[in-house]
């Protein structure tokens, strides 16, 4: 079973709400605040885009998607430096 897409005010509650913690937490990840900022808000946009379901714990997902396009951010950055 599918679970629902997030309406846009879903979704603004919950960056209203998780927002700043969930960019902290990409800073953990990230030394770049930019890169960081970035990270929390490709998750958002997904979301408002529809391009993602939530599961029933939404916050864990946040967190999840967050660290996940954070390490990836990092990976990329670091290639270009490599390179």
């Amino acid at each position: 079973m599918t679970q629902p897409k997030l309406g846009a005010d879903d979704v603004r509650q919950l960056y209203e709400q998780h927002g700043a913690a969930l960019l902290l937490y990409a800073r953990s990840f990230l030394a770049d605040g930019g890169l960081a900022e970035d990270a929390v808000q490709q998750v958002f946009l997904k979301l408002l885009r529809g391009e993602t379901t939530v599961p029933d714990t939404p916050l864990a997902y946040l967190y999840r998607a967050v660290r996940n396009t954070a390490l990836n951010a990092r990976r990329s950055s670091a290639r270009h430096v490599a390179a």
